[in-house]
């Protein structure tokens, strides 16, 4: 039968295949050959297994699809293994006060060629920012000394800029690459949170300020969009949805029901109507972050009824418009796991701050024997379920009192490392991404 197929019939076929089986179809004769190396299969395969990395399509030190896919299986291989050899640690100092948040400014792209780089840039209680090569270990710029100190920092790595703002509600925007000051607002209090949004219709700002307004800016011009009131007089934190469509938004320290904006409003406010929310069911919640691969799945961890145990609840959201009206519908559900002891000596804990969780391939938390457990996402089943890779070990236990924030990327992990000194420190733990 094998005469009969012509070489678009072949190709067909193989599409069906996984790439273990196209590579035993390459065996057969010239004519599969030729086929099975089709880049169309290979992109294909690449697709399937990581559909981001449809945003990239040809990736510095690759060229092809073929060499991408077993490039990132072998880097996703050691990843999962965790072996000593297969990464670089380094402590990084430079800030002489605590640093209270870390972003990452690189792309977050699979590269596998010597250019390949992890750049994150830090705030700190010394009024400075800064910015560091994860690779080397050393400091790429440092800004000048603000007038206050700085509490928080996001990044756009696509447009190369970062946001910081400082504890009296200081915004401003920076080059990433060379540390000048683009463009500042300035908040009505002090902020509480603040999130970086890649929307389709292009980037913008969501920053909660202590009076309880949620401010919507575009970016990178800092220009207010909208104002939206939430929970008066309360500090609020947000969590923006991996596809910045929904925008979960709590107070601190209350027991009034979160609620969750839709973003599109935010974005086009309309005079004589306030933008679409819910409330959710639930209350003491504290902390929320989203499903991998689910964008319109909320995980909420809250207090029972009983206001004893930790729960987590989740939400499946859903924008319906009737007429001219859009309304959002939240079906939440208990997972299996009944309850969840809260004692800070329960084993792992996660930090402070929960963007770690949005990572599409990997969990990190941060135990209280200062060191970094690494989870990945096995989604072979009907529901993805964390498996247990390894851990990493932080500094000594002599200066080091725990992790207090914790980022990752393709290539690397950050944490901040606070010390008993009263600073606090850059560790990372790069991957060796030069591949043989």
């Amino acid at each position: 039968m094998a005469p009969q197929l012509g070489p678009h019939e072949l190709q067909h076929i193989f599409s069906f295949l996984e790439a273990r089986d196209l590579l035993r179809a390459a065996q057969v004769n010239k004519v599969w050959n030729e086929v099975s190396m089709t880049k169309e299969l290979w992109r294909q395969l690449c697709l399937r297994r990581w559909a981001s990395c449809k945003a990239f399509p040809v990736v510095v030190g690759t060229q092809t699809w073929k060499k991408y896919y077993f490039c990132r299986s072998e880097l996703e291989f050691r990843m999962e293994s965790g072996r000593p050899q297969d990464f670089i640690c380094k402590a990084i100092s430079g800030h002489t006060g605590m640093i209270d948040q870390l972003a990452y400014v690189s792309p977050h792209e699979y590269r596998f060629d010597e250019g390949a780089r992890s750049v994150v840039c830090t705030v700190s209680s010394d009024c400075t920012v800064r910015a560091w090569d994860l690779q080397e270990g050393s400091e790429i710029w440092s800004s000048a000394v603000q007038p206050a100190p700085l509490v928080n920092v996001v990044a756009y790595p696509q447009l190369q800029l970062v946001v910081t703002v400082d504890i009296q509600g200081l915004i401003m925007g920076w080059k990433a690459k060379t540390g000048s000051e683009w463009a500042f607002f300035s908040l009505p209090a002090s902020c509480s949170s603040m999130e970086a949004c890649d929307h389709p219709e292009g980037p913008f700002l969501l920053v909660a300020c202590d009076e309880g307004t949620l401010y919507t800016m575009t970016v990178p011009q800092l220009q207010v969009v909208s104002r939206v009131p939430t929970f008066p007089h309360s500090s609020v934190s947000l969590t923006c949805s991996p596809d910045t469509q929904w925008v979960f938004v709590s107070a601190q320290g209350s027991d009034l029901g979160p609620k969750v904006f839709y973003t599109q409003p935010l974005l086009h406010p309309s005079e004589d109507r306030l933008p679409v929310s819910t409330t959710l069911p639930i209350r003491l919640s504290s902390r929320a972050c989203w499903a991998p691969d689910e964008a319109a799945r909320l995980m909420v961890i809250h207090r029972d009824d009983g206001g004893v145990h930790l729960v987590i609840t989740t939400f499946e959201l859903k924008a319906t418009k009737s007429r001219d009206r859009l309304s959002i519908l939240a079906a939440g559900q208990l997972p299996p796991a009944g309850h969840y002891d809260s004692s800070p000596h329960a084993g792992p804990w996660l930090p402070n701050d929960p963007a770690h969780l949005q990572d599409p391939d990997r969990v990190i938390t941060a135990a209280l024997d200062l060191s970094l457990r690494v989870y990945v996402w096995n989604k072979k089943n009907t529901s993805p379920v964390l498996k247990s890779c390894y851990h990493l070990l932080g500094g000594s236990h002599r200066w080091a009192s725990g992790f207090t924030h914790v980022k990752s990327d393709s290539r690397s992990i950050a944490g901040v490392e606070a010390r008993s000194t009263g600073t606090s420190i850059l560790r990372s733990y790069c991957f060796k991404v030069k591949l043989d």
